[in-house]
C-alpha cells in the first residue's frame, strides 16, 4: 500500500471534521430528547411511558391483552416529523389517509392494515418499542428521536436526523401462539 506523503497534512483536518460531525449529531439528539420531554409534559396526561427508544403518551386507555414481542398488531396511524413548537409537526403518512379526522376508525376497514409482528424488525426501533405494551383500542402518541427513527439518512420527504411522532390507534392484537 502506497502512502502519499503530500496528502498527510490533510489527516488532522479529516479527523477534526469527523469528530465535529459526530459531536454535532450527539448535540442534536440531546436537543431532540429535551424537545420530546417538553412536549410530553405539555400533554397533561396521567399515563406516560418512557422506554429507551420511545416515549408513549396514552390519550385513551385500551383493554385486554398487552402487546408483546412476537404478537401481531392491527393498527391505524398518523405519522409526523416531530416539531418542538408544541404541535405534532408535519404529517408525512397516515393509514388510512383520513385517520386524523376520525374519532375512531369505522368498522369494516380492510383487515390487511398495519398487520405485522412486533419485535420482528419490520418496524424501526422507536415504533417497535413504542407499540410494545399497548392494548386493543388504545390511542396514544409514540415519540422517538432520530436515533430510533430513520437516523442519518433521508427517507422520502423526511429529512435526515428527524425526530418522529406517531399517533396510533390499536384496533386489535393477535397473541403469539
Amino acid at each position: 500500500m502506497t502512502v502519499y506523503k503530500e496528502y498527510l497534512w490533510l489527516l488532522p483536518f479529516l479527523i477534526f471534521a469527523c469528530f465535529c460531525t459526530r459531536q454535532d449529531q450527539e448535540n442534536q439528539l440531546t436537543k431532540q430528547e429535551k424537545d420530546i420531554d417538553t412536549f410530553v409534559k405539555l400533554q397533561d396526561k396521567d399515563t406516560v411511558i418512557y422506554r429507551s427508544a420511545a416515549s408513549r403518551v396514552v390519550l385513551q386507555r385500551g383493554a385486554g391483552d398487552t402487546l408483546a414481542a412476537g404478537d401481531s398488531v392491527y393498527f391505524y396511524y398518523a405519522a409526523y416529523i416531530f416539531s418542538p413548537s408544541g404541535t405534532k409537526g408535519t404529517l408525512f403518512a397516515a393509514h388510512p389517509p383520513d385517520t386524523i379526522t376520525l374519532p375512531w376508525i369505522p368498522s369494516g376497514w380492510p383487515d390487511n392494515y398495519g398487520n405485522n409482528t412486533v419485535g420482528s424488525g419490520y418496524y424501526f426501533p422507536g415504533l417497535d418499542v413504542g407499540l410494545t405494551g399497548m392494548q386493543a383500542k388504545e390511542h396514544a402518541y409514540l415519540l422517538c428521536t432520530s436515533r430510533y427513527g430513520f437516523g442519518k439518512g433521508q427517507m422520502g420527504i423526511i429529512p435526515k436526523m428527524s425526530p418522529l411522532l406517531f399517533e396510533v390507534w390499536i384496533d386489535r392484537i393477535v397473541k403469539k401462539e
